[in-house]
């Protein structure tokens, strides 16, 4: 049984670990998330004064002060569904491993400049990650997964070489493209 963050370490013991029991069909079990945080807590931090950030939500005039444990974050943003239905939250656990090994690194840049091959490949994953963990992405990459499916569909493209037909071939096209990452 994985811990969920296992101490924040990125390594064999970790996603490594959870890869081999993934592939070796043991059952991972992750912490539930009930707020996901779209905006790593450890990036907030950085803006923060008494753990609390100013924000402003779209069409209002107005910032207002939030905790750090609310700012950023969507109710279950990143929360998939297993073939036999039930909920995960691998990839919130998975996210939560890259930001723990960025927080540090971005907290003394300035003191680690010029940076390391390792470092810096930890920060343009990190950085990666922030481009596609968003309510905008996901927007994008829903309109062009619907956008693919529709021309597969005028042009009569079989059914993907799943059994059921294509309305089954489309529910595992959208189960599998839309999901958080």
């Amino acid at each position: 049984m994985l811990d969920g963050r296992n101490a924040g370490h990125y390594g064999p013991a970790s996603l490594a670990e959870a890869c081999h029991r993934a592939n070796s069909l043991e059952r991972v079990e992750y912490p539930s998330v009930k707020k996901s945080h779209i905006v790593p807590r450890g990036y907030l931090r950085n803006f923060a004064v008494d753990r609390q950030v100013a924000m402003r939500l779209v069409g209002e005039s107005e910032s207002r002060l939030v905790a750090l444990r609310d700012a950023g974050t969507r109710p279950r943003f990143y929360r998939r569904t297993r073939p036999d239905g039930t909920p995960i939250d691998d990839v919130e656990w998975s996210l939560g491993h890259i930001e723990d090994k960025a927080a540090p690194l971005l907290r003394e840049i300035e003191g680690q400049w010029p940076l390391s091959t390792e470092n810096r490949a930890t920060l343009a994953e990190f950085f990666g990650f922030q481009l596609v963990r968003g309510p905008g992405w996901r927007a994008w990459h829903t309109a062009q997964v619907d956008s693919s499916l529709e021309e597969l569909r005028r042009k009569g493209v079989p059914a993907l070489g799943i059994a059921g037909g294509s309305s089954d071939a489309e529910a595992v096209c959208r189960r599998t493209t839309r999901g958080p990452l």
